[in-house]
């Protein structure tokens, strides 16, 4: 255990503690498999103007607009059932203040404390909206590309209201790998479809975009090379002056190092919890104030509860009573009032049923931004060799007992022979006297 603690440390700070989910400015929360939220971080809850507890236990289409709501629950529903729709859309969530708040949603299938579950990411898009707002208003009001068009950082592409190529900006020839002469007016995007999506994904989109609304996706492309990379796309359409529907704009660009990074931490999460819950330890992280974050499946097996049983609860409290143990709180409060860990420590616990253990642990800090935010350790079960080293205790007394009675045995035996042969010598003198007498 000594040569995982650190592994185990440093993942378990990396994705629960670290900069990514709980300093990010993308908000993030965990929905469990009765669509109830049983996480959140703090830019979640800065996003939507709520405390955090406001978010914990509540059904998290609460806070998606009424209109948004259908294809929230349309989509947790088939991520659940093994489908696998689109993982990243647009909606808008309501702020606490009632104001709406436009942001992109991405969709993870992960395991949450063991149990599989969604991980969502939440990104603010306000400022996207109002640039693709200005950007329509400019093709609204003139069909010439502008140099800007021409030379963005997007790679862009416009088709005709059937969906054959009309235009191809330089970033888009120069991420796919073809030219303009080649796709113009001759084939449709699917020049680029890799086949990694399913025919529903791309009728759920094309039924968005030919309905008059916005698309945004994460899709998987192809260059013209056969190489793949992973890109995001946003697609709207084009409307003349009477509504009427003309062609769409796409804008995509290459986000493979961002999936990749986003899809290394879940996974790097889901690893950190196989590893805690298969270890052959009781592995318990608790807070600064002894809050119990992660109860692995091995310390329910020896202290008959389980996770959702302590979840959030005092660790001393439950276990470890006060009027019971004061020892064992005595070493708690030294460690909120100096900071002060110690890594090797034996203690008394009481389990559910109510029988007494006693158990080995080994002791870590969690710390993040240079401070000290909890602890992890890793706990065995030395009842048995307690009891048996009490055993071999008590068989020691009785040897030495006993060896000391031999002892105290033996020294009497040498004194009564000593006495016994004084005793001999003395009656020898004696005759030896009287034989001298009689002989005068």
């Amino acid at each position: 255990m000594d040569q995982l603690t650190p592994e185990l440390r440093n993942m378990f700070a990396e994705q629960l503690f670290g900069a990514f989910v709980e300093n990010g400015e993308n908000g993030v929360f965990v929905v469990r498999a009765d669509a109830s939220i049983a996480y959140v971080n703090q830019a979640m809850g800065k996003l939507l103007a709520y405390d955090i507890d406001a978010f914990i236990g509540r059904p998290f289409l609460d806070f998606w607009a009424t209109e948004f709501k259908a294809l929230g629950e349309e989509r947790y529903q088939a991520r659940i059932a093994g489908a696998e729709p689109p993982k990243r859309y647009d909606i808008e969530m309501i702020r606490k203040d009632g104001l709406r708040l436009p942001v992109e949603v991405t969709a993870y299938r992960i395991l949450f404390e063991g149990v599989a579950a969604d991980a969502i990411v939440v990104r603010d898009i306000s400022e996207h909206r109002r640039l693709e707002a200005e950007l329509r208003n400019a093709l609204k009001q003139s069909r010439e590309l502008s140099s800007v068009v021409e030379t963005s950082f997007d790679a862009i592409v416009i088709t005709d209201s059937e969906g054959l190529i009309t235009y191809v900006n330089k970033s888009w020839q120069a991420l796919n790998g073809w030219a303009s002469e080649e796709v113009v007016g001759k084939v449709t995007p699917r020049v680029i479809k890799s086949g990694r999506q399913n025919s529903s994904f791309y009728r759920v989109f094309w039924q968005t975009i030919k309905a008059g609304s916005s698309a945004r996706l994460d899709v998987t492309n192809r260059r013209k090379d056969g190489s793949e990379y992973f890109a995001e796309l946003i697609v709207m359409p084009l409307k003349d002056d009477q509504g009427l529907i003309t062609g769409f704009a796409g804008f995509q660009h290459d986000v493979t190092a961002r999936h990749q990074v986003e899809q290394s931490l879940f996974e790097a999460k889901e690893f950190a919890e196989h590893i805690i819950d298969s270890a052959n330890a009781m592995v318990v992280v608790l807070d600064n104030t002894g809050a119990i974050e992660v109860f692995n499946k091995r310390a329910e097996a020896i202290t008959g509860y389980t996770k959702a049983d302590l979840q959030g609860k005092n660790w001393f409290e439950v276990l470890a009573p006060r009027e019971r143990y004061p020892d064992v709180w005595h070493v708690f409060e030294d460690y909120q009032k100096r900071g002060i860990v110690l890594q090797q420590f034996e203690n008394p616990i009481l389990t559910k049923d109510g029988r007494e253990l006693m158990i080995a642990w080994t002791n870590s800090e969690l710390n993040q931004g240079g401070q000290t935010v909890g602890t992890i350790s890793f706990g065995m079960d030395i009842t048995d060799r307690k009891k048996t080293e009490a055993q071999l205790l008590t068989i020691n007394q009785e040897l030495q007992r006993f060896k000391d009675l031999m002892v105290g045995r033996e020294l009497k035996m040498i004194e009564l022979k000593k006495e016994v042969e004084l005793l001999r010598a003395g009656q020898s003198g004696h005759l030896h006297a009287q034989t001298d007498i009689a002989s005068k």
